[in-house]
Order: C-alpha cells, then structure tokens, then sequence
C-alpha cells in the first residue's frame, strides 16, 4: 500500500470480528465527512468495479451508500450460507495481529500470528477495488484494541486470541472480545424507525463532537500501520482487563463507560485516518 511507517505533516486467530456492522459504519461516516468531494466520487467509481459474485451491490445505491457497505463487506464474506463467495473472498488471519503480553512484565512479544499488519502494508488498494473494500475494513479493525493483543496467563500461555477466551455473563455477548466489538449499538440503542444508516449517523455525530479532528492532531500524523497496532496493544492492557473484571461475570457499569470512552477515540482516529490515506490515493 506503500504507506509502511510514513510520517504526514500537517501543515507543517481471532474467531469474532472487529466492530460490528454499526461500528464499521461508524468509522466509515466519519472517513466520508472528512473527505474531498474528489476522493468521495473518484474512491465511489472503483467501489463500483468490485465483481457482482463479492456481494456488494451497487445498483440504485448513492456513493455513501455504497461506501458504508464496502466498509463491512470483509465481514459479510464470512457468512456459511454463501460458501462460494466465502470460499474466494474471506481471509480469517487479515483481521488481527497478535501482540503477546503478560501482566507481570512491561515489553509485547511480537508474533507472526495474525496479518493484519502486513497486510495493510502492502494491499493496492488503488489498483485493485477488493483491495479497496479490504482497505476501509482492516483500517477500523485495527483500531479495535484487542485485534492486536494476545494476553498471555497461566492459563492461557498461548495468549487468549484477544479477548475470545474471557467468558462474560448477562450482556448479551459471550466474551470480551464481542463486549469490546458490539460496544456502540448496545450503548447507543437504535431507536423506532431509525435505520441504520441514520443510527450510525447519530453515533458517528456524537464521537465527532467529543473528539474532533484538531483534538486528535499529533496522532493523525503517523501513518504506520505497526505503531497502530502497537498503540490498540498498549489500550487493550491498559483498559480491557482491569482487575475488578471477573470472568463469567456481568461487567460492571464502570467497565461499560470505559469501553464506550476508549472506543471512540479509536473510532474517531479510524476514520480521520482513513480520511486522509483515501484524500492522498485518490
């Protein structure tokens, strides 16, 4: 993608997913807002030449559309019901990277499970529109902490697939992981006859006026993806596994607004990135 380790100035095996459709569009709002009507038309014309068999439909759709969709389509592709599809376009190991760690010492243990990294290193997403749509995907996964970290305990010494292995109860979910992905549609609660569209509009507005796009200036320089990762690694140890947490237990409403908080940072600079790698390629 030829954006390993760039510095912009300005001016000067994970089994679940990352985000669930509504946060995947949220990061996708917040991209779309903050690119140039140029980018917006020419990046909506590539989307277009996706092949019919990858299931995005394009037809009687507006560029937005479209472009929202695209931002969820590598975790449509892994739906069983369409085993063809499936087949020819989902790739389980591009959605995380695993950074090991342990309580009792400070530094991560890099490992080569998980392609996350190294894919958005060299995916073509100008070349290729798949690329593309993986492209608008793996940007907001990346920004989920725990698609970068492996947390490693006695019980767990082959690291717990970031979250998955940590059962919760009572929430509606199953395990941290999902707590962390579906975050945004428990916390903001869909409302009558809002589709969904116009929901992820509401959160993506929110978060925006929490942490606009000057708040977050200093990070918006680094466009490497590895630092990314490193930094969702470095939250997920932080903030994921405080020790009130307890395992087969309703997370208590203290951890739900932490999530929430950490969350939305990660989603605003998802999409303010993002903004700015589409307005530079396109």
């Amino acid at each position: 993608m030829r954006f390993k380790c760039i510095w912009v100035l300005l001016v000067f095996s994970h089994s679940t997913y990352a985000w669930d459709r509504i946060g995947h569009m949220v990061v996708g709002i917040v991209a779309w807002e903050h690119m140039s009507s140029k980018s917006r038309e020419l990046v909506a014309k590539h989307l277009k030449q996706i092949p019919d068999d990858a299931g995005i439909v394009s037809n009687g759709v507006t560029s937005r559309e479209l472009f929202l969709r695209s931002c969820n389509w590598a975790d449509m592709v892994r739906n069983d019901a369409f085993p063809k599809r499936k087949s020819r376009y989902d790739r389980p190991t591009w959605h995380y990277v695993n950074l090991f760690w342990r309580k009792q010492t400070l530094g991560f243990e890099t490992s080569h499970n998980g392609e996350l990294v190294n894919r958005l290193d060299t995916l073509n997403p100008k070349g290729d529109p798949i690329d593309l749509a993986w492209v608008l995907h793996l940007v907001g996964d990346i920004h989920q902490p725990l698609h970068s970290s492996g947390r490693i305990t006695k019980g767990e010494p082959s690291g717990d697939r970031g979250g998955n292995d940590f059962r919760l109860a009572g929430v509606g979910v199953s395990n941290l992981h999902s707590f962390w992905d579906t975050i945004f549609s428990r916390f903001w609660k869909k409302k009558p006859k809002e589709d969904d569209y116009r929901w992820a509009s509401r959160i993506a507005e929110a978060i925006v006026k929490k942490y606009p796009r000057n708040s977050l200036e200093p990070e918006l320089r680094d466009l490497c993806f590895s630092r990314w990762s490193m930094n969702g690694a470095i939250l997920a140890r932080e903030y994921a596994y405080p020790e009130y947490l307890e395992r087969d237990k309703v997370p208590p409403h203290q951890y739900q607004l932490t999530v929430v908080d950490v969350s939305q940072r990660q989603t605003a600079l998802a999409g303010y990135r993002l903004a700015m790698i589409l307005n530079d390629l396109f």
